[in-house]
């Protein structure tokens, strides 16, 4: 995520300039990294927890003036962002829970996923029971907030365990 500071900050002469930072809620101070050249606060990938909304409060500083009363010498400003939620809350079911491989019918039921965008792709794998290959089950689309009877009836192969993935239209993702 980049993050620029001069946005509305300006000065008639060049002068050495102090700029701090500061984010709330905090993050590692070892994900940040602010980039002088071009004023811009950069934020490492995994830094920010998803749907909290943060504030990144900016002072600049003219170390210059030498008065320091001068309430043209330092320049506040603050920015607010909420971060992407991705598909949460759901839950996946699978009924019976044990059967006989490519005989038995089992219910697929996907319910309760919300999201923020909406449609949710849902692909379903497996492991093999005897092989470490990833056997495709499935893929479901699910078009709006749902909360039962989204299910699906289908013959599975011979698997130890089935996981899915949930990708809302942002390509956010949860894993089952």
């Amino acid at each position: 995520m980049k993050v620029k500071l001069n946005d509305g900050v300006s000065f008639t002469k060049q002068p050495e300039l102090t700029t701090k930072y500061s984010v709330s809620p905090q993050i590692d101070i070892e994900k940040i990294r602010f980039n002088r050249a071009d004023s811009t606060l950069l934020v490492e990938e995994g830094a920010l927890e998803p749907g909290l909304t943060y504030k990144v409060t900016f002072t600049v500083t003219n170390n210059k003036q030498g008065d320091s009363t001068c309430e043209e010498c330092a320049m506040t400003r603050e920015i607010k962002f909420k971060t992407e939620l991705g598909p949460h809350y759901g839950i996946i079911s699978i009924k019976p829970v044990k059967g006989f491989a490519n005989r038995t019918k089992y219910r697929i039921c996907l319910n309760n996923w919300r999201s923020e965008r909406y449609p949710l792709k849902v692909q379903l794998t497996g492991i093999g029971k005897w092989i470490a290959n990833k056997v495709p089950v499935g893929s479901v689309v699910l078009r709006e907030k749902q909360s039962d009877n989204n299910c699906y009836v289908t013959k599975l192969p011979l698997l130890s365990s089935i996981h899915a993935v949930i990708t809302d239209t942002l390509g956010l993702k949860a894993t089952a």
